[in-house]
């Protein structure tokens, strides 16, 4: 088995991810609507005002230098990459098991093949993405998400729909991972915490990636239910 993997939109989070924890509740009270001399309120209680998060824990690995200059500039990279996705609601990508990933060779529309065999399987969710740090709209849009529907061969893949989007075709190189759970569109506003190094000062044990948001498409591998 792999590591677990975290992606939000196109920027794999740093480094192999941990926990994913989530939380959902109303923002507010039942909404309450005063009167002009406040005598009286409607209240409206099927207004959710809901508001939801989801907190990723990953570990953070020492670039190729293990020095601390390398790990400071690391360190404002990453806050750079999400400083350029403030303004944006992306998709985050909870993989169980990086084992299952892949490079693009080919394709178009619904059939693509892959640069060596793959282990995907009918009836996965596949998420297309081309990893980058760039801060441009191209980049930070290139991604999409189909799911497998046919046997595939061991590289070939049939999809029950076209990963391309408005913003993304899958190209050469990109990269192909095996969704567990996916939240569509969520916010980051950075990084939450960091845990002081255990030794050295080129890597962190510990960061905490926080996101907002309320999904409108949600998808996870496995099915939950409320029966026990």
């Amino acid at each position: 088995m792999g590591t677990k993997r975290a992606i939000f939109g196109t920027l794999r989070l740093w480094s192999h991810a941990r926990s994913l924890v989530e939380q959902e509740d109303r923002g507010n009270p039942a909404q309450v609507v005063l009167g002009v001399d406040q005598d009286r309120a409607l209240v409206v209680p099927d207004s959710p005002n809901a508001a939801g998060g989801i907190e990723v824990v990953t570990w953070g690995g020492p670039g190729a230098a293990k020095t601390q200059a390398a790990w400071i500039a690391q360190k404002a990279a990453i806050r750079a990459a999400l400083r350029a996705r403030h303004g944006y609601g992306l998709p985050l990508v909870w993989c169980e098991d990086d084992d299952f990933d892949a490079v693009l060779a080919s394709g178009a529309g619904t059939s693509y093949v892959t640069a060596a065999a793959h282990a995907f399987e009918v009836g996965d969710v596949v998420y297309f993405y081309r990893p980058s740090d760039a801060t441009d709209r191209a980049a930070l849009f290139a991604f999409g998400w189909a799911t497998v529907t046919a046997t595939p061969t061991s590289t070939g893949l049939t999809f029950d729909e076209d990963p391309s989007t408005d913003d993304y075709a899958p190209e050469a190189g990109d990269l192909l991972v095996r969704v567990s759970s996916l939240f569509d569109p969520l916010y980051c506003g950075g990084i939450r915490q960091m845990g002081r190094p255990a030794k050295g000062d080129y890597y962190s044990p510990e960061i905490v990636w926080p996101f907002t948001g309320v999904p409108t498409t949600e998808i996870h591998r496995t099915p939950g239910s409320v029966v026990p």
